[in-house]
């Protein structure tokens, strides 16, 4: 009960758990369902099954899958916007046991919609995890918000790369970047960034941090190459040799 003096029971709609059992009584599918009910900025929970389209663009919403990794089926479109987030748990490669996974059998819009990856292990090179396995054979349409093809997503320090074109049916997979790209202004404060790069010698990481705060933490031996892009403004960048190089052979 969160309404606290008020009579009666005040429910809370912040989150709402979308199940496949038990008959459907609506008449929105249940995904469908769970969006018209949450709190605007609510999270929806999908466990793993199969549902019915949805479209989340009446309303500010994440989309997640409930109840540890596992495969959420929507047997028809899936519909996003900038408003919305997709939320992804990532503990291992194997889809459904080890990571979430949405198979999408219609039209998949992403309509710049935030991605948000949880890691609950630390990827390696050759490591990838297809989020969202595209069954239609129309490609995804639009990006995740800031993410276009090939761009890469920090995550607690590990470098993905997003592709929406792997496979023969333009899935949307994440994969180790072993030549990662940061740009200082996207991840920093603005313009005129403090950008400072060194290698940890307890565990062979190279660190970049933006402005005081880490953005990218992986092993050294991993990366090919790792490139910085200080965009506007005056940068300053600080190449920390005290511990050994932490440039990649390839260069920086």
């Amino acid at each position: 009960d969160t309404g606290g003096t008020t009579p009666g029971f005040q429910g809370d709609d912040s989150t709402v758990i979308v199940t496949t059992r038990g008959a459907q009584t609506g008449s929105a599918k249940r995904i469908q369902e769970g969006v018209e009910v949450v709190a605007v900025g609510g999270q929806v929970n999908v466990l793993g099954g199969k549902y019915g389209g949805v479209d989340t663009s009446s309303k500010s919403v994440t989309l997640a899958v409930g109840g540890g990794p596992d495969r959420v089926t929507v047997d028809g479109d899936l519909t996003l916007d900038g408003d919305d987030t997709l939320s992804v748990t990532l503990n291992g490669t194997a889809p459904v046991s080890e990571y979430d996974q949405w198979v999408i059998t219609g039209n998949v819009t992403l309509g710049n919609a935030a991605l948000d990856v949880s890691l609950g292990f630390t990827p390696v090179p050759a490591d990838a995890f297809t989020v969202i396995d595209n069954q239609s054979s129309t490609s995804v349409g639009g990006i995740f918000g800031g993410l276009p093809d090939k761009a890469t997503l920090l995550v607690d320090g590990t470098p993905l790369e997003i592709d929406y074109g792997s496979g023969t049916d333009d899935n949307v997979t994440l994969s180790y970047d072993t030549t990662p790209v940061l740009n200082a202004d996207e991840l920093g404060n603005g313009i005129n960034n403090l950008i400072e790069v060194r290698l940890d010698p307890a565990d062979g990481h190279v660190e970049v941090a933006i402005d005081g705060t880490i953005v990218l933490d992986t092993p050294l031996a991993n990366l090919d190459t790792h490139i910085i892009n200080g965009q506007t403004g005056n940068d300053i960048m600080i190449v920390d040799f005290s511990d050994g190089a932490p440039i990649p052979a390839g260069g920086l």
